[in-house]
């Protein structure tokens, strides 16, 4: 569970996130985009993993309204990283 950034964590979490800042079109090669997007797709999938969790817990406190909320992020953290990941397959086959 990563719990914010000094919390313990159930998976290994770097806060390099190999984000490309440049604007020149050179100046990365599509192998190194398509390593941040799995990259992106990996570790979204790891979050919304924890968030499940952490609705697991809401709803086992008892805390159903939060839990209710929580389920629709889930819901929209899981319909883009679906898109993310469709972007990333359509790149893949590029």
């Amino acid at each position: 569970m990563h719990i914010g950034h000094g919390g313990d964590h159930e998976h290994p979490h770097t806060h390099d996130h190999g984000h490309i800042h440049e604007h020149d079109s050179g100046s990365s090669s599509k192998d190194q985009l398509l390593a941040v997007m799995r990259y992106m797709v990996a570790h979204n999938t790891a979050h919304t993993e924890e968030l499940a969790d952490f609705s697991h817990r809401l709803e086992q406190a008892g805390d159903l309204d939060a839990c209710a909320k929580l389920q629709e992020v889930l819901s929209d953290y899981t319909l883009s990283n679906e898109k993310l990941a469709r972007v990333l397959a359509e790149l893949e086959k590029s």
